[in-house]
């Protein structure tokens, strides 16, 4: 769906003048900044133009490979999910979509109050601040965890048991509903 909607995907030495741009959210700026000890480091970031959507990546081995498929995450969450729910087409994924990441997000704070509390605080603010910017982090980063490689699903199972078993429920579960991973296939 990213390549049929015309989706490129663009890498810069510095995507910081593009990222913001891309005019995030003051709760998702306020979030990164916050990530990035009070800078403004931008990875990357997603736009939408008249002639698609790009993800735009810092051009770094490192970040690619951290970043990527958490950007495609947050373009299936905010950019298609909301154009979809515009256009009145696939209300019931959407809705289902919204309500895993919501579900998801609940058991993200739980496993986290358990040993970050700062890390609560700070998901706490931007789930008070911009709901749909706490989902899709939320969403990027299970997605990314569990799909990555085997390794980084083991960690999430362990690190993150709620958000795991949220994440696995049956029948009302992303994992459901997005497959087994490459590597277990």
């Amino acid at each position: 769906a990213f390549f049929a909607a015309h989706g490129r995907i663009r890498v810069v030495a510095d995507p910081a003048p593009l990222c913001r741009a891309a005019a995030p959210s003051a709760a998702e700026r306020r979030f990164a900044q916050e990530g990035s000890d009070g800078g403004e480091a931008w990875d990357g970031c997603w736009q939408a133009g008249k002639d698609g959507v790009t993800i735009v990546v810092k051009a770094d081995e490192r970040v690619i490979h951290h970043a990527l498929v958490r950007l495609t995450v947050f373009v299936y969450a905010q950019f298609f999910a909301d154009r979809a729910e515009a256009l009145g087409l696939l209300r019931d994924g959407v809705r289902r979509l919204r309500g895993q990441s919501a579900r998801l997000g609940d058991a993200v704070l739980a496993d986290l109050a358990a040993r970050e509390p700062a890390a609560v605080a700070r998901f706490k603010a931007l789930k008070a601040d911009d709901g749909a910017a706490f989902a899709a982090v939320v969403l990027a980063e299970a997605v990314d965890s569990a799909y990555c490689s085997a390794a980084t699903r083991a960690a999430f199972q362990a690190g993150f048991p709620a958000a795991w078993r949220e994440f696995n429920a049956e029948g009302t579960g992303l994992g459901g509903d997005l497959g087994a991973p490459w590597f277990e296939r």
